[in-house]
């Protein structure tokens, strides 16, 4: 039997933390008897994935030692190859949104790296916009206005860091009317809406901590999906200070839903995806289910 290799992906930027979490997984994965690469990762996305894709010959396994960005990398490498390697991650990043909702709260390293080598592997949905992949959420409008402009910054404190600036910026974000096409048939969202955001997601989290889509589910085979109204300040802050707990889906501005596949025509609304600034509207929305395999 022919043993395989096990890719392992990481974030150079320095940090003590995160050098500490590769070398455990180095040793773990010495432990046990597993050959392994380390990839470090570039800044730009598709020479990352060229880097990966050269590599996976003989990889049965890929572990990812980073955060949401690194993730995201990672997923956009393996999402159109024919029978991707199995993922694990060992978070280490500054928001970790998708590792709240994979692992829950107050999880040990000892014991995510013990999953990250060991663990049983599950189908995980893979979202995709304008053919960027997500594997946690797009936002369009207010969040990918925060994020372009938070594009770069790196906090020592992400949760409060992103707070403050999404607090600067409810003062001064105006929304557009979003028109929306492949609507699903009975669905709350209309086809044309005044909108300060509209997220369409895969998991629950965003911004280092907000409970954004608290129905979104990693294997239904659809994203969740959250429209917020463009509304007075008083209205938008008290919607802002609910989302941390999910309590928001209850507001009159707030929509929800699930959907496959939406298309949104207005053109120049700023968009994120997995925390990454990825350009402007129009854009292109969908679901592609159990498309990756993950260590759980």
């Amino acid at each position: 039997m022919i043993q395989t290799t096990t890719l392992v992906v990481f974030n150079p930027l320095p940090q003590r933390a995160r050098g500490k979490r590769l070398q455990a997984l180095c040793r773990a994965l010495e432990a046990a008897q597993r050959p392994y690469t380390l990839i470090a990762t570039d800044a730009d996305l598709h020479k990352t994935a060229k880097i990966i894709q050269q590599q996976l010959s003989g990889v049965g396994n890929l572990v990812v030692v980073g955060g949401d960005g690194t993730l995201h990398q990672v997923v956009n490498a393996l999402a159109e190859v024919q029978l991707p390697p199995t993922l694990a991650l060992v978070p280490a990043g500054t928001g970790n949104d998708f590792a709240r909702s994979w692992f829950g709260p107050n999880q040990a390293v000892e014991t995510i790296i013990c999953r990250a080598v060991n663990g049983k592997a599950e189908a995980i949905d893979v979202g995709c916009v304008n053919g960027r992949y997500f594997i946690n959420s797009v936002g369009v409008g207010f969040d990918g206005d925060l994020t372009q402009h938070l594009a770069g910054q790196k906090s020592y404190w992400p949760k409060l860091t992103y707070m403050l600036n999404a607090l600067r910026q409810l003062f001064r974000y105006r929304g557009k009317p979003l028109v929306f096409c492949h609507v699903p048939e009975g669905s709350p969202l209309s086809k044309r809406q005044p909108s300060l955001l509209f997220v369409a997601a895969n998991t629950p989290f965003f911004g280092a901590g907000m409970q954004i889509a608290p129905h979104a589910q990693h294997n239904s085979g659809s994203l969740a999906w959250v429209h917020i109204k463009e509304c007075n300040l008083t209205t938008k802050l008290l919607s802002f200070a609910s989302i941390y707990k999910g309590m928001h889906l209850q507001k009159s501005v707030v929509t929800h839903g699930q959907l496959r596949r939406v298309h949104i025509q207005t053109a120049g609304v700023a968009m994120q995806a997995d925390g990454e600034f990825i350009g402007c509207t129009p854009a292109d929305i969908k679901s592609h289910s159990g498309l990756l395999t993950m260590r759980r």
